[in-house]
């Protein structure tokens, strides 16, 4: 299976670096991941999963779902996001 390392720079000059899969994933490296296996990151004062920080800005009410269902999934194209009602 061929692997290559990109990175990616975004808003803030934060670099992300991930794999490219086969399948079409970008498995994040560069971060370490939560109890529930998300890649996450402190951004603006809060902490977030790299994956809804690749879409920002959304909505506090919204979560980011992966189509993939691979958690450190964190291309634009697996990932959509699901309003919550209050």
């Amino acid at each position: 299976m061929a692997r290559t390392i990109s990175s990616k720079y975004l808003k803030d000059k934060r670099s992300i670096r991930y794999i490219r899969l086969p399948n079409g994933c970008w498995m994040c490296v560069s971060h370490s991941t939560s109890k529930l296996g998300y890649p996450t990151l402190s951004y603006k004062n809060r902490v977030m999963t790299v994956a809804r920080y690749m879409l920002e800005p959304i909505s506090k009410n919204s979560r980011v779902l992966h189509t993939c269902k691979t958690r450190t999934c964190i291309n634009p194209k697996h990932l959509i996001i699901e309003q919550h009602e209050q």
